[in-house]
């Protein structure tokens, strides 16, 4: 991760499961003015994500932007609780009616965050801390 400043906060707001029922892990990525949800997917109830967001002294308006490392719905369901955000993914960054084509590898979302290559189209993401 040479390159990165470590200057990124990272917290898990959700821990994910598998079993007879499915949550994605949901996080939490706060560097300088960005404010970044990664994977805001299946969760028993809202309230998984957001009481967490809370307790960290972030609202849903403080989010700057979602990662998604992919559209499957245990990381997608819930992005619309941070309103009209960039959502950036493996192909693409989404805002509004705006759909800007690019390769996720390398783009650098903070001095300290940057998404990294494509696995299957799976973004994945790094932080310097």
């Amino acid at each position: 991760m040479s390159g990165l400043a470590r200057t990124a906060r990272l917290d898990v707001l959700f821990t994910g499961y598998a079993a007879d029922r499915v949550a994605g892990t949901v996080s939490l990525i706060r560097d300088g003015d960005r404010v970044i949800v990664v994977d805001p997917g299946m969760v028993p109830a809202r309230a998984a994500i957001l009481d967490p967001l809370e307790q960290l002294g972030v609202s849903p308006g403080d989010v700057t932007d979602v990662v998604l490392s992919h559209h499957h719905p245990d990381h997608t369901v819930n992005i619309a609780l941070f309103g009209e955000i960039p959502v950036h993914d493996f192909q693409a960054v989404y805002h509004r009616d705006s759909w800007d084509a690019r390769a996720a590898d390398g783009v650098h979302l903070t001095p300290s965050v940057r998404l990294l290559g494509v696995l299957t189209t799976k973004v994945r993401y790094a932080v310097g801390w």
